[in-house]
């Protein structure tokens, strides 16, 4: 709404011991002319859709942490992926500890997995369903509000129709790939792509390929 404006401001500081000569860097953000502490490193600056929240990660000491609202979540050696829902009414962040990864939602942690995507889709319009994909055990799941896909040789597009009410992704099994929606499984194609549900969300279409036979596959539900 452009009520608010945010930045990173950095300073220098120069610091001798005996003939050595040293420069600290810090970073703080000013916020409509409020100045935070001062971080390490500080990125990922992030307002909510509506503006009433902001977010932003920081490291000190060696750890990463979020600020959001001012308040501080613990360290951790990593965070990314910053992502407010669409009502700016639920928070959630992608983080690293001790070689593993999980994301935190509404300050609640997940299962921990090898690796997490968060995505822009990653939330439903109304903000009700989340889901992301991860990798355990060298495979890909899908995971959809703390429920775990099985697993598959690798996952994309996932997809929400505009009610929230139905999901779908692509994935691979055994260089195949299938269009999983609302945890269905297609048969296997070549290829899948283009997923699309219509705008009142009451239909469902998307491309595949067997051999050099490109189709259009239309559901209604």
């Amino acid at each position: 709404d452009g009520k608010s404006f945010a930045y990173v401001s950095m300073n220098t500081i120069e610091s001798n011991v005996g003939d050595i000569q040293s420069f600290l860097t810090q970073s703080s953000v000013i916020k409509d002319g409020v100045e935070s502490q001062k971080y390490a490193v500080i990125a990922h600056l992030t307002y909510s859709p509506d503006s009433k929240s902001f977010a932003y990660g920081a490291r000190l000491n060696d750890k990463d942490m979020v600020i959001k609202d001012g308040v501080e979540s613990q360290k951790y050696d990593y965070v990314s992926d910053l992502t407010y829902s669409p009502d700016g009414k639920s928070f959630a962040y992608v983080t690293k500890l001790n070689g593993k990864m999980m994301v935190i939602k509404d300050g609640v942690e997940s299962q921990k997995y090898d690796y997490v995507r968060l995505s822009p889709s990653s939330y439903s319009r109304d903000g009700k369903s989340f889901a992301y994909s991860a990798d355990i055990d060298d495979k890909y799941i899908v995971v959809k509000d703390g429920v775990e896909s099985q697993k598959y040789d690798y996952v994309s597009d996932l997809t929400y129709s505009r009610d929230g009410k139905s999901f779908a992704y692509v994935a691979k099994i055994d260089d195949k790939e299938v269009l999983i929606k609302d945890w269905v499984e297609s048969q296997k194609y070549d290829y899948v792509s283009n997923l699309r549900y219509s705008p009142d969300g009451k239909s469902f279409a998307y491309t595949a390929q067997i051999g050099e036979k490109t189709m259009i596959i239309k559901q209604n539900h």
